[in-house]
């Protein structure tokens, strides 16, 4: 078998494989690619990637957040990324070392499931519309005042608990503020609609696929891990 695309490590959830060499070629395009969203029509991308996430505090209405994902050069966690909202360019009195070429467009759906008041955590499904940048999800959720349960680099530690996790330093008050020992994001549903590729997409995957043409769509998803269920006291 053939991985054709990649979780986060703490990331769990759906994830696609291939028995063939020449599947799994058309996948990794398929799944790699931004082309299928040029061919977007009414809104309807050909690839749907779907997320459940944990977060902190009351998550009540739906959210379209939209905006640029740009590196955080003023933390301490140089993987660090930042989102802002913005209908133009992205706001260069941030700081002066900002690079804005490396700045990208992304956008981000997000819609509350279930809310539990005794913990004061809600699970959040997220939907990407645009982009799939790194850490779109969770930099944006931050910026938007709800950080992802578990979540060293933008959960309720700030990017401290990172540096203090790499550290070997983190205590146990930090692990209580945590409270689960990962990232609390889970790669809920993948969905495939193969009427909405470019035909770029579909003449590769033709061809992945011996010659035979794919019709509707594919959706595969996974339930929701015991450590997120449980948090949320669905188990």
């Amino acid at each position: 078998a053939y991985v054709v695309h990649r979780l986060d490590r703490e990331t769990t959830g759906v994830l696609v494989l291939a028995r063939h060499a020449s599947a799994a070629r058309a996948l990794c395009s398929l799944l790699g690619t931004k082309e299928h969203e040029e061919a977007e029509e009414d809104g309807v991308k050909g690839v749907v990637k779907e997320y459940m996430v944990a977060v902190e505090g009351r998550f009540e209405r739906e959210v379209v957040a939209e905006g640029y994902m740009g590196p955080d050069l003023v933390g301490e966690a140089r993987s660090r990324r930042i989102f802002a909202t913005t209908a133009g360019a992205p706001p260069k009195e941030w700081h002066p070392r900002i690079v804005y070429d490396k700045w990208q467009s992304a956008a981000t759906k997000y819609e509350p499931v279930e809310y539990n008041a005794r913990e004061g955590v809600s699970l959040v499904k997220a939907t990407l519309l645009h982009g799939g940048r790194t850490h779109q999800i969770r930099a944006t959720l931050a910026s938007l005042g709800y950080p992802v349960v578990g979540d060293l680099m933008y959960g309720v530690l700030g990017g401290q608990g990172y540096i203090r996790a790499m550290d070997q330093n983190l205590t146990d008050e930090d692990r209580k503020m945590l409270r689960i020992g990962r990232v609390a994001l889970h790669a809920y549903r993948l969905t495939i609609r193969f009427h909405r590729l470019s035909a770029r997409e579909r003449d590769a995957l033709r061809r992945g696929n011996g010659g035979e043409e794919t019709e509707g769509e594919v959706s595969i998803s996974a339930e929701l891990p015991d450590d997120m269920a449980g948090l949320m006291g669905l188990r």
